[in-house]
């Protein structure tokens, strides 16, 4: 079954299912649409990087994540390794490259960054979760309002169905800090977070503060869809009673 959900994985890999060539890879259990973030192990992101480098990415199955501004037929693993070291970039802006190794979230990912209506791709994005398209539906969803409750996010009135991928990084500048966020995925950095691995919800229990969250939002930042996640929590899971109940209580 795919896995991703709000905010993608801390390396955003699973890049076979997005190569014409690559034999399908073993489950990858780390992925960058949402907050489903659990172990996984380096050889498991060696096997991928490897089918990877045979293959490249179909935009016959995912159209949406071959055009402007993700493009990612340009990409290829070895933009994963610039990514790596240099984090959002040596121009210190968000690097939408790791989306593409996430391809199975494309119509979130497309409706937002490509045809820029937020609102809509937050509803698409709610619906594919409470279907269980990426795993256990009801799970994900506690994952995802934890996240949006703890990160203040259901408060938010900066993010519009207007908001631009510049304006959003500037929101991240205010948010956490410039170097925080562009600094976040770089292997330094995953390393010296390796800890949060093993504070990641079980059980699709929910996150409990902000010592779990903050990495995911700052990756967020740093892959260029903090926006499109911020308006998929204010316009579907802040409003829902239930999730409401349930994690009202965490937020700032």
């Amino acid at each position: 079954m795919a896995r991703a959900g709000l905010l993608f994985a801390l390396v955003g890999l699973s890049p076979a299912a997005a190569l014409r060539r690559a034999p399908p890879p073993e489950p990858v259990e780390l992925h960058s649409v949402g907050t489903n973030v659990s172990k996984v192990t380096m050889n498991t992101v060696g096997d991928n990087i490897k089918r990877a480098l045979e293959g490249h990415f179909n935009c016959e199955a995912y159209p949406g994540m071959c055009q402007e501004p993700l493009n990612c037929q340009r990409h290829t693993v070895f933009n994963l390794f610039q990514q790596l070291r240099n984090t959002a970039g040596k121009s210190g802006h968000a690097d939408l490259s790791g989306l593409c190794y996430g391809p199975d979230a494309e119509p979130f990912w497309s409706t937002c960054l490509v045809q820029k209506n937020l609102v809509l791709a937050a509803r698409l994005h709610y619906e594919q979760t409470i279907s269980g398209k990426f795993q256990d539906g009801e799970k994900q969803a506690n994952t995802d309002a934890s996240f949006c409750f703890i990160e203040g996010l259901c408060k938010d009135e900066a993010v519009t169905n207007a908001t631009t991928l510049a304006e959003a990084e500037q929101l991240c500048d205010g948010r956490y800090g410039h170097d925080e966020w562009t600094r976040v995925m770089s292997v330094g950095r995953l390393l010296q977070d390796s800890k949060m691995m093993e504070q990641m919800p079980k059980d699709g229990a929910g996150f409990e503060d902000r010592s779990q969250t903050r990495q995911v939002a700052l990756q967020a930042c740093a892959k260029g869809h903090f926006h499109c996640s911020a308006m998929y929590c204010k316009e579907t899971l802040c409003r829902d009673e239930k999730y409401i109940r349930k994690f009202g209580h965490l937020a700032p």
